[in-house]
């Protein structure tokens, strides 16, 4: 017997597929943020603080950033990134976050497939 579901399950779904597809949306988007900066060294210089502070400010990254920042080693404590003087330790710290998103926007994408594959 099929199994039958509700209108409200239904939208309760949908509503959920729609946030979904828009945190994926918007991790894509800051994707390419970080990686524009990491391709131009002036749009680094002028933009990484503004960006630095978006990417971290925002929860869902915040596991991977820490995972990301263990596995690099990055060590700058609570020194706060405009102050970090050497270009190449922002640079690091920029490609960490871009790892960090990346993984946050698999490990989305692979949730979904899983959920997809319960379904069925």
């Amino acid at each position: 017997m099929a199994n039958i579901l509700s209108i409200e399950e239904v939208n309760i779904m949908d509503l959920k597929d729609i946030d979904n597809a828009k945190k994926l949306k918007e991790a894509k988007e800051d994707l390419n943020k970080l990686e524009e900066i990491l391709d131009d060294n002036s749009k680094f210089r002028v933009h990484s603080n503004k960006i630095y502070y978006e990417i971290t400010g925002k929860s869902e990254y915040a596991s991977y950033i820490v995972i990301e920042r263990a596995k690099n080693k990055l060590k700058y404590g609570d020194l706060p990134f405009e102050k970090i003087a050497k270009y190449l330790i922002r640079r690091k710290i920029i490609e960490m976050l871009r790892q960090a998103v990346n993984a946050y926007i698999n490990v989305e994408l692979l949730k979904k497939i899983v959920d997809e594959q319960k379904d069925n």
